[in-house]
Parts: structure tokens; sequence; C-alpha cells
């Protein structure tokens, strides 16, 4: 007995001393430290106990130290570097790409086969490949073959509405609606069309096939939540132990739906399809099909659902929101919306989309004060040294391994880079605005190398839906609502309103 307890003794001070030997690891090198660091959790106890948001924890870092171009913390036992200074965010994420290629998420493709192929957690020469692969299906040339869907949809859109105003007319014809829910239907709807060519109403249907599945892969529960934030915190031990990303019905679901479509396309002699997943069954068809099994198409197609069918309807999301509680916005955006379709009776392209200015500074002050991911998250993948950073005296050291973070949230609300930094004004979005600015510190889609592929094809959907919804309804303030929203500290990683983010809607009469 007594053999046991010393050797329990040793282990438990053995464990503490190989977990608390980081704590001090960045003030021992003269970097300014985020303080509060356990020696058990480092500085994530408040995300574990869902305390706060992610992007809150490293904003409130950021802001520590307004004059440090870096601010040291440990992520659980693991050295982490949080970057403010935007030219090394700069050499970070574009100059010296190749010391940070790698993204700092981890997933064994053993275990996760759907989001272990994700072009987000791959590096190397595995995600050159990837990204080869997708590049083309997200051209401009194959966004122009989106286009009708979009409208499409987007007319769906509106059906629903009015007839949601049309059921509530003893109220004013006045309806009251979740901004996100609402921007998860429009988003189901084009991306299960853009990807596989099905058309997938959800507005009449909410238990359609991919409104299931995209419910269950974003489903925001404690459960999906904390499995995100485990595979995230905790790489290894989710490798061993088998806790996937995905969830094995989602992989069962959509495996079973690529081989069934693979097939009817094989078999199919009628028109060729435009969607992605004809092009990944194209790259197959011209001798690549050891490279393109069935596993490696779905997790693309997973892919696509994941960055096309969140981020986006969290940008729809917030800003009608945003719109609600601006009516002198919302007017103005109004205006350009009208004048464009009475210009080209109502027959408007996804040129005459990008070409309204108004429109997409409303966007980009949206995702500045709504960013759906708020941090970004690198690995360093070889020594680095940089001499001469101002606001350091000294040389900073990198080491291969190192954690490092930008917090793009900070970014977005410094206010020497946006002045009234919480007021929603796009008038900082003109072209003689934004020429002023750093280019590293508005970060919506990341930059350099890995910056979003799907950027495009995600503004473009967003802004169908914004113009459909300005030109037929008055957006304003729910009585649910408040203003700010504030982030859901249980959601791991992405942005979500807490509570929901309620509007009303009355159309034109």
């Amino acid at each position: 007995m007594s053999l046991i307890i010393v050797f329990l003794v040793v282990f438990c001070i053995t464990f503490y001393f190989y977990r608390s030997k980081n704590v001090s690891y960045w003030s021992k090198k003269g970097i300014p430290t985020a303080p509060g660091c356990n020696w058990f959790f480092g500085n994530y106890k408040p995300i574990l106990f869902t305390e706060k948001h992610i992007s809150t924890l490293y904003t409130d870092m950021y802001r520590l130290y307004p004059e440090a171009p870096v601010v040291g913390f440990v992520k659980m036992s693991t050295p982490g570097l949080l970057i403010r200074d935007p030219d090394l965010i700069k050499a970070v994420l574009s100059t010296d790409f190749n010391s940070f290629g790698k993204n700092e998420f981890k997933i064994d493709k053993k275990v996760d086969k759907l989001f272990g192929y994700h072009p987000f957690v791959l590096s190397g020469e595995e995600w050159k490949t990837s990204r080869a692969h997708s590049t083309p299906s997200l051209s401009y040339s194959k966004l122009k073959n989106y286009y009708p869907v979009l409208l499409h949809v987007g007319d769906e859109l509106i059906k629903y509405l009015n007839k949601g105003c049309q059921e509530t007319s003893g109220s004013g014809g006045v309806i009251e609606l979740e901004t996100k829910d609402l921007g998860s239907m429009f988003t189901t709807d084009t991306i299960s069309n853009a990807i596989y060519g099905i058309e997938n109403n959800t507005f009449l249907d909410r238990n359609s096939l991919f409104a299931q599945l995209a419910k269950e892969v974003f489903s925001g529960n404690f459960f999906d939540n904390m499995r995100t934030m485990v595979n995230a915190l905790f790489p290894e031990i989710c490798s061993i132990v088998g806790v996937r990303f995905a969830s094995k019905r989602s992989e069962a679901v959509l495996l079973s739906l690529t081989k069934k479509m693979m097939k009817e396309r094989e078999e199919s002699t009628g028109e060729t399809r435009n969607d992605i997943f004809q092009q990944m069954l194209t790259f197959r068809q011209n001798g690549k099909a050891d490279i393109f099994t069935d596993e490696y198409i779905a997790s693309h197609l997973y892919a696509y659902l994941l960055d096309g069918y969140e981020t986006s309807s969290i940008l729809i999301c917030y800003a009608l929101y945003e719109l609600a509680w601006h009516i002198e916005v919302q007017d103005k955006l109004r205006a350009e919306v009208q004048e464009m379709i009475s210009r080209t009776n109502g027959d408007y392209t996804a040129e005459d989309v990008e070409g309204l200015k108004y429109l997409n500074m409303v966007v980009c002050e949206t995702l500045r004060l709504n960013v759906p991911l708020p941090v970004m998250s690198k690995e360093c993948t070889s020594d680095y040294t940089v001499s001469d950073l101002p606001g350091l005296d000294k040389l900073l050291e990198i080491k291969n391994g190192t954690f490092i973070i930008i917090p793009v949230d900070g970014l977005h609300t410094d206010e020497k880079y946006f002045p009234s930094p919480l007021k929603f004004d796009p008038e900082r979005f003109t072209d003689d605005e934004v020429a002023k600015r750093h280019k590293f510190v508005y970060l919506p889609f990341g930059e350099g190398p890995r910056k979003c592929l799907g950027q495009r094809f995600g503004l473009l959907q967003s802004k169908i839906a914004i113009i459909k919804i300005v030109a037929n309804f008055h957006i304003t303030p729910s009585a649910k609502s408040k203003y700010p929203t504030k982030v859901d500290p249980a959601v791991f990683l992405l942005r979500r309103p807490e509570g929901g983010a309620w509007v009303n809607m009355k159309p034109f009469k």
C-alpha cells in the first residue's frame, strides 16, 4: 500500500511540474504575457467552462497591451503567441507563409474520414493538392453557373416570408423571425443545389435530407460543441479514443448520398450537370480514380457544406439584424437596390450585384463587427526570428510548433484602425477609407495563400438574400432583441448570437 501511495505522490508531482513548466514560458523571454494562467488549464479555463467565447478571450488579451506587437499565453500546457502587429500578421499569412503554412486544427483522417480531408486541416503537399482540386469549382466562370440557383432560392425565400406575413395578417402582416434560422434555410437550399444539383426546398420542408444534415453538423447543442472543443484542444487524445469532428451519422449519410449520386450520374445519358459534384466526378473519370475515392469526394462536398452553409448564414443573420437597428442605412441600401432593379427591369446579373457599392460597404461593415470566424489559428513550422519589431526591445524568437493566434475580432474593433469601433458605419468601407488602412487589420476571410476559396460564392449568395429581403420588406427590431447581441459562449470557435437575433419584417403594400 505504501508503494502505491509513493507512486501516486510521485506521479502527481511529476504531472504538476510537466503541466506547469510553460506557465512562465513567455515572461522568461521578456514577452508581455496574459494574466490568469492556470497550471492545469493555461489561459483556457474560461473557454472550458463556457464563461467566455474564444473570441472574447483573445480580444481581452489583445486589449491588455495596446502598444505590444505580441502577447504570450498558454493553451492548456502549450505556449501560444497572439499577434497584434499588422506587419507581423502579414508575414505569418503571406510573405513568410512557408514558416506558418499549417492551420492549428489537427484531425486524424483514420478516425474522421470527412473532416480529415477538409483543406482547412490539411497542410503541405496534401493541402496544395486538395486546394488545386477545389479551385476550379469556385472560379468566377463557375460562379456564374450557380447564379440562377441563387436567384431561384431567393425567390423561394420571398414566397416563404410573404406566406408568413399573410398568416399574421391579424398582427398587421408583420412576421417575427430569427435571422440565423432564416439564413440557414436559405444557405441549405443554395448549397444543396450548387453541390449536388438537388432542389431541396427547406422553406416548404424543414425536415428535408439536407436540412437534417445541416442541423446535425451545426446543431449547436452541448455535446456537439464539446466535441468540437475537445477536437481543438486535445487532438492526440481524440485520435486515440476515436472522438470525431463529424458525427458517424453525418458521415454515413454523406457517403451514402455520394455513392448514390455517383451511380446515377454514371448511368445517366442525359445532360451533364454544372454542379460541384459533377466537377469532382469529372476529375475522377479523367484518370484520377486513385485520388478521387468515394471518401475523398464526400469529404470535399462536406467541406463545401461546412464553408458555404454556416458562415454565409451567419453573415445574412447579422446583416439583417444590423439593418433592423439602423434604419437610415437600410433606407439608403434599399434605394440602391431599387435603382438596380429598375435599371435592369428586374433581370440583374451577378456583375450588377457585385457593382452595388453601398451593399458591399454594408456587408463589409457587418463582417467587421460580426465576423463569423473571429479567430485564426496557425502553427509555426520552422524556427522563426524577428528583429526590430516595434514595441519590443528584443529579438522575437518563435520556435517550431508554437501555436499562433491572429485575433480577428480584436483587430476589427481596435480604435487605432476603426474610430468609434463599436458603431455600425458602412462609410468605413469607401474606396478612400479602405486605402488608408493596413490591409492586414481587416481579415473576414483571411489573407495569403490560405485565404478562403469560397469568399466570392459566400458573398454573392449572402448579397442575393439581402437584396431580395430589402427590396420587399421593411425590417425593424423585435421586442425580443437587444443591441448589440452577445456572442454565445457555449458555441466553440464560430460566432452565433446568444438567444438568437430576432427582427420583424413587414412587406411593402
